[in-house]
């Protein structure tokens, strides 16, 4: 299955440990498992992409 995300549209992104946090409000969160990425991606291009977007908080 693939989704597209308006990255741009989430209020906070956390990583914690193997997860990736999305939240589109203060209150709710989707959960992304790093360890479930599906190849050809890898978890590591996922934080990648993340951090050169300046999404990710910790």
């Amino acid at each position: 299955m693939f989704t597209t995300f308006l990255w741009q549209k989430f209020y906070r992104i956390r990583h914690i440990e193997s997860w990736v946090l999305l939240y589109p409000n203060q209150e709710f969160c989707y959960y992304l498992d790093l360890r479930n990425v599906q190849p050809p991606a890898t978890a590591s291009q996922v934080l990648n992409l993340l951090t050169k977007h300046k999404l990710l908080t910790h």
